[in-house]
């Protein structure tokens, strides 16, 4: 360095304290693979996170009531609860929440569809409500949780630990999740597995301006 750069010992030192610290920081040590001819190398870049348009979203305010299908849903959803609430062992009924997973999805799917909902969200929420089931029904918690009594920490939990955590997703793709709960608690409400939705709104609604914050301060 010295030569090359015509300076002083210091001030090369110091030119190759800084160079290491680049280096460093372009590839961080700690992700490093050993014996590997490849390196991770950081990325620098920022994302743009908007809020979630409402606007897309307008909905009929007619009340669907469950059909057949709809029932049979429910029936299976309320196994489930049954099995939680009695504390029996998930591998005596794990076949059966995957059967009631799927008649999830094609419920939901269906109430978003008469609902007016398309494009997109049409179907993506139905895919993001499956993996809000899988956290309540499959996940362990401190205290017995079923769809019907998910409290304000399991939902500080989904959202601000388990989504940031354990969902691959587009960091602006992110803002979809809070809008997705409002709307498959008020499907759940209308297909009668819930007396009122009002409260889990309103929570998840207390909840969103938070979650975007903390998304802009992790990504934007």
């Amino acid at each position: 360095i010295q030569p090359i750069w015509h300076v002083e010992k210091d001030e090369a030192q110091n030119l190759l304290d800084e160079f290491v610290t680049k280096r460093n920081r372009m590839f961080p040590p700690q992700v490093q693979v050993k014996s590997s001819p490849m390196m991770f190398m950081r990325k620098e870049m920022s994302h743009l996170i908007a809020p979630f348009n409402y606007k897309e979203l307008d909905l009929s305010e007619t009340v669907l009531p469950p059909d057949a299908k709809d029932k049979e849903f429910i029936v299976s959803l309320e196994t489930i609860d049954s099995f939680i609430q009695g504390e029996k062992d998930y591998n005596d009924w794990e076949d059966e929440y995957f059967s009631m997973e799927k008649k999830c999805n094609e419920s939901f799917s269906k109430w978003l569809k008469k609902k007016g909902v398309s494009g997109n969200i049409a179907r993506e929420f139905p895919f993001l409500a499956e993996i809000f089931l899988n956290f309540v029904y499959r996940y362990m918690h401190d205290d017995i949780v079923v769809l019907k009594s998910v409290h304000t920490l399991d939902f500080e939990e989904f959202l601000f630990d388990h989504v940031l955590r354990k969902v691959i997703m587009e960091p602006h793709e992110h803002v979809d999740w809070p809008p997705m709960l409002k709307l498959f608690y008020n499907f759940l409400y209308e297909k009668e597995y819930l007396e009122d939705s009002t409260s889990f709104i309103e929570v998840i609604d207390g909840l969103e301006p938070q979650f975007i914050t903390v998304l802009r301060e992790r990504f934007g």
